[in-house]
């Protein structure tokens, strides 16, 4: 049954129109989901290292981890594509200046939260703690010559060199490509095998160790950064009227198979003797078309699931994604490391524990950003806007 329409306020539905006009709703649903999945998938990858976990419960929480995978490229892909429409709405204004801005947009609580990271991190090396979610880079005998980097903080350094890069990468596919989906598509096809190949050397378990590092390039990230540029081209192959058939086959058939081939080639990296963290790791050519796969899924449905959202609903999510999508990834690992710091003391059943760390990264994360926009000074910082 449908939600009927809401009535908004002045100010909200100003807002409305004006995120209309620059993105689209269905991309703030795509971030949403994919945030929420990320920070599942964190904490279910925290819990399962508990000793006491059952063989069993470990196998279904790396699944669902492998089923939350989707996030990492449809993030990536939802950043590029509206990329691509700010740069032709703001070609007057000049690429350079834009992405300039941009830049400083992403900077400054990128590297505020990596400051406040380093900060934790020592705080903990100073009570003998550690957290799979702080890296230690250790330079010399003293604590404070040890270098404290966020995990998850990859992901922004990533976007962030994407920024230069892109308009590139877009003029680049408009040449190649002269507005033609088919050509669009074959470029797309290209890129992936490339992808296919670059990972197939580097996933070997003697490269284990320099392929670990190779994503944290933003050339790595070629194929989405073409398929990000290729975007509107390719959406013109896609069905544009919802059926039956249509959502068998792009709703569940396409997207269950892309999940199987992801499940599966987990599965055989590290049936080849490849570090756990690297065989479900994003880097892989199976995660990317399971990302690609949900994002096209929601894509193609997107009228019939957007009608069926509420006003409130639909505000809701354009606010998430204008004002705290960043923010939320860039602050949940600091409740997510505080929740497994604390659950093993709690002397819990593993349940009851991932519970705790549930509620407490979701819900630590959601209190703080609302209790930071309301200081707008210091939500720019922290990435709320």
């Amino acid at each position: 049954m449908n939600a009927q329409p809401q009535a908004l306020s002045a100010s909200d539905a100003a807002v409305l129109a004006t995120a209309a006009q620059a993105r689209s709703l269905e991309l703030d649903v795509l971030r949403f989901l994919s945030l929420t999945a990320m920070c599942t998938l964190h904490v279910l990858s925290t819990w399962w290292q508990a000793p006491d976990l059952a063989p069993q419960a470990r196998a279904v929480a790396q699944l669902l981890h492998d089923a939350c995978q989707f996030c990492v490229p449809v993030l990536f892909l939802v950043s590029l594509v509206l990329t691509a429409r700010r740069l032709e709405r703001d070609a007057a204004k000049g690429t350079v200046r834009s992405v300039g801005s941009r830049i400083g947009l992403l900077a400054r609580p990128t590297f505020t939260w990596l400051g406040l990271y380093w900060l934790v991190g020592l705080a903990l090396q100073s009570q003998g703690l550690a957290s799979q979610w702080i890296f230690r880079i250790p330079l010399g005998p003293s604590p404070l010559a040890t270098v404290m980097l966020a995990v998850h903080l990859w992901f922004m350094l990533v976007l962030l060199q994407m920024e230069p890069l892109f308009p590139r990468v877009h003029r680049a596919v408009e040449r190649l490509t002269a507005g033609r989906p088919a050509r669009a598509l074959g470029l797309v096809v290209a890129v992936f095998a490339l992808k296919a190949a670059v990972t197939g050397f580097m996933f070997q378990p003697s490269r284990a160790a320099i392929g670990a590092w190779m994503g944290l390039a933003a050339p790595f990230w070629l194929d989405l950064m073409v398929l990000g540029a290729t975007w509107p081209l390719l959406q013109t192959l896609l069905p544009s009227r919802p059926s039956l058939t249509t959502f068998a086959v792009w709703g569940l058939g396409l997207p269950a198979l892309a999940a199987g081939l992801n499940t599966l080639e987990v599965r055989y990296w590290m049936g080849q003797g490849v570090p756990e963290l690297l065989a479900h790791s994003n880097w892989r050519v199976g995660n990317l078309l399971y990302g690609v796969a949900l994002f096209a899924a929601v894509i193609v449905h997107k009228d019939w699931l957007l009608s069926r959202l509420s006003a409130t609903v639909s505000m809701g999510l354009t606010r998430f994604g204008q004002s705290y999508a960043y923010g939320f990834y860039l602050a949940h690992a600091l409740f997510l490391l505080t929740a497994e710091l604390l659950a093993p003391r709690l002397g819990w059943p593993p349940s009851a524990r991932l519970v705790f760390m549930l509620v407490m990264t979701f819900g630590g994360t959601g209190a703080l950003l609302l209790l930071v926009s309301r200081t707008p000074r210091l939500g720019a910082w922290l990435g709320v806007r």
